[in-house]
């Protein structure tokens, strides 16, 4: 049986170029954040047909929602991706090629319905059609700005809320021609204009550091991209830093500042939050604080990386404010133990990463 059915795909423009970086792993931790994103945006009670690499194929088979709903959709979404990527480029730590261009992808929406049946596969059941199949041809299309609304004049003509060209500025008409399926006629709306109403997200604010800090300097016979991702990927961390029983964080996430994590050693726990610092040109920097030790107020500790020949030094440096109920004696046996299990850890890093 036939039912009237709307689609509605919203698109990560510059994904295929995206996901061409060597950076594969944290070209697809970003895009896997960005899909979430916009499903969990979906205020239109749309049905998910599929996950399609870079976009998400939505659905309702009973319903056609109005102009109004569409256009509060599309900027909902647009503003919820927008601001991610801005919040993203405000936290990044990672200097690799993916996270540093993740700011310059673009999102498209394409909007249209027809007729369509639904068929079971494995148990999903999903629309089926030529109507489907026009939907997703209408994402290659000659519209040339990289972000816009595609809708057709069915999905429009006969509504009762049309587009107010007022509201929405810019609405342009268009037709391509599809094989098979003929010449497709359509109407766009360019959505820059929607950028002045995603706002920026404050800078993190930077730790205060100690005077004279503990420090501790490593090197590591590789370039300094490659410490510094074993450093700040967590699915490596228990690989070389064995004096933790076992580690709880949030998967499939880039490390960035605001990033938490839990160290769990025998019944303690302790947390922990990935922060910055700017230590000088050319180095990269990793840091974690955590305000758990019930010694200090706030301790934090920042990996500064830089790299001669393709050798990396790491130098350590512990800062840390300390309440004065601790004792001169007693604050040296402490520093003298995390710094034995931090000589021990770096040493396992070198050595995981020299052998390769």
């Amino acid at each position: 049986m036939s039912h009237k059915s709307f689609f509605f795909i919203p698109d990560i423009s510059g994904f295929t170029s995206f996901v061409k970086q060597v950076e594969i792993e944290h070209s697809q931790h970003i895009i896997s954040e960005l899909l979430e994103l916009i499903i969990d945006s979906n205020e239109l009670d749309l049905s998910v047909a599929e996950v399609e690499g870079d976009a998400i194929f939505f659905y309702h088979a009973n319903r056609i929602p109005d102009s109004i709903e569409i256009l509060s959709q599309v900027e909902k979404t647009y503003i919820a991706f927008h601001e991610h990527l801005k919040q993203y480029e405000t936290q990044r730590i990672c200097p690799c090629g993916a996270c540093s261009s993740a700011v310059n992808l673009s999102l498209k929406f394409i909007a249209d319905s027809g007729e369509s049946q639904m068929i079971t596969v494995k148990g999903k059941e999903k629309p089926f059609g030529e109507s489907v199949i026009r939907v997703h041809r209408l994402l290659k299309n000659s519209i040339s700005q990289k972000e816009y609304l595609l809708f057709t004049g069915d999905l429009v003509g006969s509504e009762k809320t049309p587009i107010e060209p007022r509201q929405w500025p810019g609405r342009i008409c268009g037709k391509d021609e599809y094989q098979d399926l003929g010449e497709i006629t359509y109407k766009s709306i360019p959505l820059s204009f929607l950028q002045e109403k995603v706002t920026y997200p404050p800078q993190p604010k930077a730790q205060q550091l100690t005077a004279k800090p503990l420090t501790h300097t490593i090197e590591i016979q590789a370039n300094k991209y490659e410490v510094f991702e074993w450093l700040t990927n967590m699915d490596k961390r228990d690989l070389w830093n064995k004096d933790v029983t076992y580690f709880k964080y949030q998967k499939g996430i880039v490390n960035r500042s605001g990033y938490q994590h839990v160290c769990v050693i025998g019944n303690q726990t302790i947390g922990f939050e990935t922060v910055t610092h700017d230590f000088g040109e050319g180095k990269l920097v990793y840091g974690e604080k955590t305000t758990e030790i019930p010694i200090f107020k706030e301790a934090s500790s920042y990996f500064i990386l830089e790299e001669v020949d393709e050798v990396t030094t790491i130098k350590v440096e512990f800062h840390y404010q300390e309440k004065p109920v601790l004792g001169f004696l007693f604050k040296r046996i402490l520093f003298k133990k995390i710094f034995t299990g931090l000589k021990k850890n770096l040493k396992n890093l070198k050595y995981l990463i020299e052998i390769g």
